[in-house]
């Protein structure tokens, strides 16, 4: 199979399932950040690759449709993946508190970092687009999806692993 097949086809995964989340009304126009806690799973399961390329890849999709900073998404989505990805070594990524603190320390990572740059990159007179409410429940909903998107993507590794072993054979 073949390692570009398999990137594109986690790209297009991982971008469907944020835009299935997009579509759910969740409270204070909340919504999981399912691209963030992919990059999290895929850099804490050793991928620091993947996660790094699908984080700038889905970043940069994101900015595309989203009101951020263009490239703002692309840039913390990367440097999570590498972040997760070199502490990967110490970090045992099958454990569930394990998932939910890399969960809650990514969630604030991403948001003061998106919060940063527009603050420093935005004049002064564009609109902010930040609540109290809607991060307190991004990060509520991001500490519960945390246990699945890091299973989903255990499962998609382990998949992608057994074709390639039934190729190869």
């Amino acid at each position: 199979m073949s390692p570009w097949l398999f990137g594109f086809s986690s790209f297009l995964v991982g971008w469907a399932l944020q835009l299935v989340l997009l579509g759910i009304a969740f409270p204070a126009s909340a919504t999981p950040q399912w691209l963030m806690l992919s990059a999290l799973a895929l850099g804490g399961m050793g991928k620091t690759d993947l996660a790094q390329t699908l984080g700038l890849l889905w970043g940069l999709s994101l900015d595309v449709f989203g009101v951020s900073l263009f490239g703002s998404q692309g840039f913390l989505l990367m440097l999570t993946g590498y972040v997760a990805g070199r502490a990967s070594r110490q970090l045992n990524a099958e454990k569930p508190a394990t998932q939910l603190t890399l969960a809650f320390l990514g969630s604030f990572f991403f948001m003061a970092g998106l919060f940063v740059l527009e603050y420093f990159f935005r004049s002064l007179t564009a609109p902010r687009h930040f609540s109290f409410w809607t991060a307190f429940f991004e990060f509520a909903l991001n500490l519960a999806l945390a246990p699945l998107v890091f299973l989903f993507w255990r499962k998609w590794l382990e998949l992608w692993s057994r074709m390639e072993k039934e190729r190869a054979s």
